[in-house]
């Protein structure tokens, strides 16, 4: 903690850039790790090793290039999981240009409105989506080219193209997007978030820090879906690193630990949610995941007392990263491999983190609670097309306002404590949900739980639970509300009471989206 500017800074960087652009790195990397096996794809049934990968990459660049895709221009890929994903991903990188993954389940005016934005000159899709695609590319001034996966003809024209590849000339990659990855900022429609060469270089550096969890003979099964940044991210390290990785998302918990029994997998990166959701149903532990040494958590910060019970159901370690699309990785290092719970650890390498009273943008000092800015070579330049949205997000000194709150200690490590917008208040108090969810999931038959303020007439909010309970449970509102008021000051009880619900909305990628609770109070 640097004590006259309140500023966390993470460690120096061990590494000097490439002398090569993003693309080209990592075809070097690829050919170095040759016939190994990178990724693998159980719903496929099917692996890929580095050398298909830079293959296909070469391949793709070149029929991207003959469809007219160059420096700065954009490509869309909207499926799930898919086994050409990454190879596509870099083929355009090696064009120049910005690879779009967009979640394949948004509605046609979410599409059109992205489309709108990013102006791809190519789409690719599987078959399920195009009747949501089609009507959003049919309003674009100039169309791009639609190339379905499962399609046999416009696939197989795409991928047996004999066109020679063109390494592009004159791309800065400190200014050249090499991603496109969409979020909500801290609020809002979808936005497009863009993402430089130089961004993912640096966060990709963060892989091969000596305190990094993750190592190259590590077998690692990750369940985000490709339009989230962790799987970015982390497709890339397997072409740099070498390692192994499990691609599986939209699977039931059970899938997902036979496929980590069947890959003999050391690592789980997840949802917070979907970790917890396995380790409270004890029924599931019959599957076999001794190799398992580490489970990744992130999405969602989980208090001392869940990190606990995630870590006693797999008998292995849980540490937490914290992330934004908009900042990348932003913390996931411990020290001397020691992780405190309840916290998202340290900073990486040349990320910086300012603390800030949400009121009065005034720093705050080692312990005090705010909003969490970040600053560093991983931060994005923006929104594409948006000005609005990234003056909003993105301050003139180049922090990014994350909308949530924490604290740092005074060795650096970081807690997050909630959303500004998630905070209740309650007679002049402030209170943060996730502490009352802890209790709640703590009680052994509450399966899930979530916590938000109803509008109150003279104490502004009182917080309410909803609660998903496991089969057979009979636990009362009642029980459930003296446990949380056994535990914290009055001020925190639930004065809203307790609702027993079949199930919390959530996102696709595992968050529970608050304001529909919000919607079925006021209904």
């Amino acid at each position: 903690m640097d004590q006259d500017l309140n500023v966390v800074r993470g460690d120096s960087p061990d590494w000097r850039p490439p002398n090569k652009l993003l693309g080209q790195y990592l075809l070097s990397r690829l050919k170095l790790h040759g016939d190994r096996i990178i990724q693998a794809y159980p719903q496929y049934n099917e692996t890929v090793t580095a050398a298909v990968v830079a293959e296909r990459a070469v391949r793709y660049a070149a029929t991207l290039q003959s469809l007219g895709v160059g420096c700065g221009d954009r490509v869309v890929v909207c499926c799930g999981i898919h086994p050409h994903y990454s190879s596509l991903l870099l083929g355009t990188i090696c064009c120049g240009a910005a690879c779009a993954t967009l979640n394949n389940k948004f509605d046609s005016g979410d599409l059109r409105r992205l489309m709108e934005i990013i102006q791809p000159k190519v789409v690719f899709s599987m078959s399920d989506a195009v009747p949501q695609l089609q009507p959003a590319l049919s309003q674009l001034a100039t169309i791009p080219k639609l190339i379905v996966l499962d399609d046999e003809d416009t696939w197989k024209w795409f991928i047996n193209n004999k066109i020679a590849y063109h390494e592009p000339q004159g791309i800065d990659p400190y200014t050249n997007v090499a991603a496109i990855m969409c979020s909500s900022g801290t609020s809002g429609l979808p936005k497009a978030v863009q993402i430089t060469q130089a961004n993912l270089f640096t966060s990709l550096m963060a892989f091969k820090h000596k305190d990094a969890y993750v190592q190259a003979d590590d077998i690692v099964v990750i369940t985000s879906p490709l339009f989230w940044v962790t799987a970015l991210l982390y497709s890339l390290a397997s072409m740099d690193h070498g390692v192994l990785l499990v691609l599986e998302f939209g699977a039931s918990e059970e899938h997902v630990l036979g496929v980590i029994q069947q890959q003999k997998a050391t690592v789980l990166f997840t949802a917070s949610n979907f970790a917890l959701s396995i380790a409270k149903q004890p029924s599931l532990n019959s599957y076999d995941f001794s190799r398992l040494r580490i489970v990744i958590a992130t999405g969602t910060a989980m208090a001392m007392d869940t990190q606990i019970l995630v870590e006693n159901f797999f008998g292995a370690s849980v540490v937490q990263l914290y992330g934004m699309t908009e900042i990348l990785i932003a913390t996931g290092m411990t020290r001397k491999g020691q992780r405190i719970l309840g916290s998202v650890g340290l900073l990486v390498p040349t990320m910086k983190l300012k603390i800030v009273d949400p009121n009065t943008g005034i720093s705050q000092g080692c312990g005090k609670v705010g909003e969490l800015l970040f600053k560093g070579p991983q931060v994005s330049p923006g929104y594409l097309n948006n000005p609005e949205a990234t003056a909003a997000t993105f301050d003139a000194e180049g922090w990014v306002h994350s909308g949530d709150i924490g604290y740092a200690d005074s060795d650096g490590n970081i807690f997050v404590t909630g959303r500004i917008k998630d905070i209740m208040k309650y007679r002049g108090h402030h209170v943060s949900p996730i502490e009352l969810e802890s209790i709640l999931l703590s009680h052994p038959e509450v399966l899930e739980a979530a916590v938000i303020g109803v509008p109150h007439p003279t104490d502004v909010e009182h917080p309410r639970a909803y609660v998903v309970l496991k089969p057979g449970a009979s636990v009362t509102a009642d029980s459930l509300a003296e446990l949380v008021a056994s535990q914290v000051a009055e001020h925190k009880w639930l004065h809203g009471g307790v609702c027993f619900v079949n199930s919390l909305p959530k996102s696709p990628t595992g968050k529970i989206i608050r304001s529909e609770l919000r919607y079925l109070t006021e209904s």
